[in-house]
């Protein structure tokens, strides 16, 4: 509504108020922990596809199988991976105590001049000395060189009291600067005096120095002596009249200080500069530069040197240490450590320093190779800090630089370009294996921060989980604690199989080894591993067929089905439509195609993998591993998870609002608003929203005594659809023919 706002008043304009929406979050944001060529250790890693994995953790490991996971859930319609490279650690609960180690290699600068002995300052300027303090300067431990800064503050006398003054007389007096503005005027009073008439010198300058500011009076033989604060050459004293002037004995003109310095309360660099090398007689020259006064010395070697002795009397006051500077011989200077993420990897990474295609003097390219291939190139840097090509800055963005390794500059301090060459490999990669365990991957977290499954806490709506590398009962218990309750029950683990089970093997696992069974219905286990092409013989062998864990490819199989329609999270990922795999070549238990061993796992709450004459390999189960619970069901346990993480997400705004009817209502209506999407999409068990699910924010919850609780309720009840595992048919003779011929044969017997 508007309001025309001719005349002055006070004007209504009423809003509708708005209401709350229910915000659908993410339903298959994926995390997996395993094994790496490389990259960082113990952080989440997003990678949007493979390419993405490859540049930050590198290619096919024989060690593990991230790669092939990761392939697998993109190649199935996963859309969001975050990746945990995990290590053996010491304390699974502490990154700190990773055993994998990063190669790193040092790089030196050009063969350098020989340099002198220097010595430099702590104190910048200006500095605050005393007359007659000193600064000595010892050459090669043998002649010493004094500078001393002298100084006095200019002073005028008066003549020698009794004063004669009258009520209101004034002097007019000016210190140091005083030509550039108006000059002081100290007034005389009456009350200031035992007789004003017959005022004394001590009670004269009791009145300049209650007034007269950069300066004070003293008495001297009865005389009243004015100081300017200033000790130096630039101290002044200016008496420019007043009526009390010529009784004081005072007369206009100016007295000026004396010294080397303006100011000794101040000395300024280029001061001490010049003192210092007005006595060095030529043996060191001194400068000021980024806040520091250096001393250096003439001549360069390591047999030279620059020592500021305890002779000196302002050597505290300038922040000058006593110690012997000593110069240096010509020689290299370390610059820049090159240091590769953790891993033998970056053992086979050789460095390589060439010029700049742009021609500038001191900048370079930097290429990162391995086996003579070139493997991230980085051209026109420099050495320059705060230029926006310094190396550290192109090469170290956590968001465009380097997937292979990072700089530290050793000296930054202007244009120490490393000398050019091929250097390397590094070394001291360490992969951190050895020792590896089932906790290294469950993890844990502590004061220094987060290990394996625990590191995946920093996505903030992850909703798929697995553990591929580690088919055992610790992992597998370690992600049922994950999902129920680290992430508060709103993620689902899926259950990789050990490599060689048969199908009583793999019922004896999962009820007896793990004793996963009825444990959690956020888990489903599937049954058997599969077969994959072999990407890559030469880390896998010569075999055209690889074993690889079925998570990832599952984990992207429920993304897909999550986005083929709307609400598509309640709809089983299992069967030829919603279940099938992509990129699978085989299984690695062939009995599975088998019903008779399907009927085995099957009812043990374990999904096969299988396939049917003409149709491809699909997920033939949709169970989670406790048939006992509300939702049992993949499809229903998913799509619970999606509507309790999407309320409690956006149900924040009712928070800290007062408990009344528009509040429940609001409540109420957004919950309602967002379930008819799943019903009218046919994913509950009706499509009349009346049958398909219940929500109450009503009195009988939200009574007076959970008003003073501060809290609020509301009952939220869902008729999930249950997925058709059997199709049941009942084949019989259709004797209809034969019935109606019976029937009329019947009619003409008894027609008369």
């Amino acid at each position: 509504m508007t309001t025309d706002m001719l005349a002055s008043g006070t004007n209504i304009i009423e809003d509708t108020p708005q209401s709350i929406t229910i915000n659908p979050t993410p339903t298959a944001i994926y995390g997996l922990v395993g094994l790496a060529l490389k990259g960082p250790v113990d952080k989440a890693v997003l990678c949007n596809g493979p390419d993405e994995f490859e540049q930050t953790f590198g290619s096919f490991d024989a060690n593990g199988d991230g790669l092939l996971v990761v392939k697998g859930f993109f190649d199935n319609g996963g859309t969001e991976l975050h990746f945990v490279r995990t290590v053996h650690h010491t304390d699974p609960t502490d990154p700190t105590t990773k055993t994998s180690a990063a190669a790193s290699l040092t790089l030196d600068t050009n063969l350098t001049a020989a340099g002198p002995g220097s010595v430099s300052s702590a104190n910048p300027a200006p500095w605050a000395v005393s007359t007659g303090q000193t600064l000595v300067v010892q050459i090669d431990g043998a002649t010493s060189y004094t500078t001393t800064f002298t100084g006095a503050a200019a002073f005028v006398d008066s003549a020698t009291g009794t004063f004669a003054l009258t009520n209101g007389w004034t002097l007019l007096v000016g210190m140091d600067g005083y030509a550039s503005g108006a000059a002081q005027t100290i007034t005389f009073a009456t009350g200031n005096f035992v007789s004003i008439g017959a005022a004394t010198a001590a009670e004269v300058a009791a009145v300049v120095n209650a007034q007269l500011i950069g300066g004070f009076a003293t008495v001297v033989s009865n005389k009243v002596r004015i100081f300017s604060d200033t000790v130096g050459s630039a101290s002044r004293v200016i008496f420019t009249g007043g009526t009390a002037e010529s009784a004081l004995g005072y007369t206009n003109g100016t007295t000026a200080g004396s010294g080397n310095c303006a100011n000794l309360g101040a000395v300024q660099s280029s001061e001490a500069i010049s003192l210092l090398n007005a006595a060095s007689s030529g043996t060191y020259a001194a400068t000021y530069a980024a806040s520091k006064l250096t001393i250096t010395g003439t001549l360069a070697g390591a047999s030279h040197s620059v020592l500021m002795t305890t002779g000196g009397t302002a050597s505290s006051e300038f922040g000058f240490d006593h110690a012997t500077h000593s110069g240096t011989n010509a020689a290299v200077a370390a610059t820049l450590v090159v240091t590769c993420t953790d891993g033998t990897y970056g053992n086979a990474i050789a460095v390589i320093i060439s010029a700049a295609t742009n021609g500038a003097s001191g900048w370079f390219k930097l290429v990162y190779s391995q086996a003579g291939i070139a493997l991230e190139t980085w051209d026109n840097l420099n050495m320059i800090v705060g230029d926006p090509r310094y190396c550290l800055t192109v090469v170290n963005d956590p968001n465009t630089g380097s997937h292979i390794a990072t700089l530290t500059d050793l000296l930054a301090a202007g244009n120490n370009t490393p000398a050019q060459g091929t250097f390397g490999p590094m070394t001291g990669g360490l992969d951190g294996l050895a020792g590896l365990g089932d906790n290294d991957y469950v993890g844990g977290t502590g004061a220094n921060g987060d290990v394996g499954l625990r590191a995946l806490d920093a996505v903030r709506q992850l909703r798929l989980v697995s553990l591929p590398e580690r088919p055992t009962a610790v992992a597998a218990n370690g992600i049922v604690t994950y999902c129920e309750v680290y992430r508060n029950g709103f993620c689902f683990g899926i259950i990789d199989p050990p490599q060689g089970l048969s199908a009583q093997g793999i019922v004896n696992y999962i009820q007896n080894t793990a004793a996963l069974t009825n444990l959690s219905e956020r888990v489903a286990a599937y049954w058997p591993n599969i077969l994959i092409s072999n990407p890559a013989p030469a880390v896998y062998g010569t075999g055209t067929t690889i074993v690889c864990p079925p998570s990832g490819h599952i984990a992207g199989r429920m993304a897909k089905t999550d986005a083929a329609t709307p609400n598509g999270v309640f709809d089983p990922p299992a069967g030829v439509d919603n279940g099938s795999l992509l990129s699978i070549a085989g299984v690695e238990m062939p009995e599975v195609l088998k019903k008779s061993k399907r009927d085995i796992v099957f009812p043990a709450l374990i999904n096969p993998i299988s396939k049917e004459t003409g149709t491809p390999y699909f997920l033939d189960g949709a169970r989670t591993l406790k048939n006992t619970g509300n939702w049992p069901t993949i499809g229903e346990r998913r799509g619970i998870i999606f509507v309790e993480a999407s309320l409690v997400e956006s149900l924040v705004a009712l928070r800290h609002r007062n408990i009344n009817d528009r509040l429940l209502k609001e409540g109420a209506d957004a919950v309602e608003e967002f379930l008819d999407l799943p019903t009218k999409a046919g994913k509950l068990a009706s499509t009349d929203p009346s049958q398909a699910f219940l929500v109450d924010f009503g009195k009988g919850l939200n009574t007076a005594a959970t008003n003073k609780a501060r809290t609020v309720w509301g009952r939220v009840a869902i008729a999930t659809s249950e997925p058709a595992e059997f199709i049941n048919l009942i084949i019989a003779p259709d004797l209809r023919l034969l019935d109606a011929e019976l029937a009329a044969l019947a009619t003409q017997n008894t027609t008369p």
